[in-house]
């Protein structure tokens, strides 16, 4: 286990051969990524140490040369949940798309949306709150929309999602 932002997150380990007899490794820690070979072609052969990157080299320099581009995609994952952010998550609202939605996520305005999709990006593990107002067409004789009001509690502890799929309703001037 390796400590990241007051939290602990396990090393993430992956293994690729340059050439036959000849791999490498990387491993990220709390620290950043620590790459070691082990090169049997050559009469010293053996295991050696490769490199350091911290998260911040990693992103400006990009991967070590002759990571496999599906390797260096899950460093970046691994990358950005340590650097505090967080897991992969969508929150998405079921059933009819809303016209309107005004929603927070822990207290923080979300972007006006116009599709089913209230977010998506990284979320830190824990405990967290959605809530908001979802605006549909109106539907009565006066012409006012209709709104549903949410309000979720979750906790994150894997990547995944939540559905929104029971709202109070409530109607809207």
């Amino acid at each position: 286990m390796a400590a990241t932002g007051g939290r602990r997150m396990d090393e993430a380990r992956w293994t690729w051969d340059l050439e036959p007899n000849h791999s490498i490794d990387v491993t990220v820690g709390d620290a950043g990524l620590s790459y070691y070979g082990e090169d049997w072609n050559s009469l010293s052969g053996g295991g050696y140490f490769a490199g350091f990157q911290s998260f911040a080299d990693f992103r400006r320099d990009g991967p070590l040369k002759g990571m496999p581009p599906e390797v260096a995609a899950e460093v970046r994952r691994v990358v950005d949940v340590a650097e505090g952010g967080g897991l992969d998550f969508v929150i998405v609202v079921d059933g009819e798309t809303p016209e309107e939605i005004h929603a927070t996520l822990d207290g923080r305005t979300l972007m006006l949306r116009e599709t089913a999709t209230l977010f998506a990006g990284p979320l830190p593990d824990g405990e967290h709150r959605v809530e908001g107002v979802l605006l549909y067409p109106g539907d009565d004789a006066r012409g006012r929309r209709r709104a549903r009001v949410f309000e979720e509690r979750f906790c994150v502890d894997a990547a995944g999602s939540l559905r929104i799929t029971e709202t109070r309703p409530r109607w809207a001037d």
